[in-house]
């Protein structure tokens, strides 16, 4: 859960943030990780 929330807030940072090629690279990174972990609950 301490993941979850912790890669959670870093995306919310990231969307408040200045966009920046190695933060959208993250953002998809997350996106992929958090749709594989619905997928697998």
């Amino acid at each position: 859960m301490k993941m979850k929330n912790g890669r959670r807030w870093q995306a919310a940072q990231v969307r408040q943030g200045e966009p920046t090629p190695q933060h959208s690279f993250s953002i998809i990174k997350i996106s992929g990780s958090l749709f594989s972990v619905k997928q697998a609950t």
